[in-house]
């Protein structure tokens, strides 16, 4: 194992022959091999500092997950209308709040921390090859609310 250590003070020939040793910059180190240490150097005491450990500090639980009083949850479904399958890779957004969610492979979607209000939201469903579905839901309790939607398949 090598380590970096700078070069003693004094110019020392690297044969050990008293010869000048050629000139280096005093600030920069030298590549030395260090000495592998013995078992009994590092079961020493002495070798090594003593370090305490500290009782480890109970971390806070996330708030992430305990509902909160001022939010609501948008959950569902998007299907095919014909076929009543599962859509999946369709957005369900929220324009107004920013907030938008991608379906599944078996067409579920969820929007979280969609703050509560009595004006009903507007929420737009899109895929490629469906029209495009507007809904306004009014999202007035802190609750889960479950919403299928049912996209249908634009005309050739």
């Amino acid at each position: 194992m090598a380590a970096i250590q700078e070069q003693p003070s004094g110019p020392q020939s690297p044969a050990g022959d008293g010869s000048p040793a050629p000139a280096a910059s005093p600030a920069s180190p030298t590549l030395t091999p260090s000495p592998a240490p013995t078992p009994a150097a590092t079961a020493s005491p002495a070798a090594t500092p003593s370090v305490q450990a500290t009782p480890a500090t109970p971390r806070p639980r996330s708030t992430a997950s305990a509902p909160r009083s001022d939010v609501a949850t948008l959950e569902g479904h998007v299907y095919d209308e014909a076929t009543k399958s599962f859509l999946g890779q369709s957005e369900v957004t929220i324009p107004e709040i920013s907030r938008e969610s991608f379906s599944n492979q078996k067409g579920r979607y969820r929007i979280k921390q969609i703050p509560v209000r009595d004006k009903p939201y507007e929420i737009m469903i899109i895929r490629p090859g469906y029209e495009n579905l507007y809904d306004k839901r009014k999202l007035d309790r802190p609750e889960r609310y479950k919403v299928d939607f049912f996209l249908k398949r634009k005309g050739f």
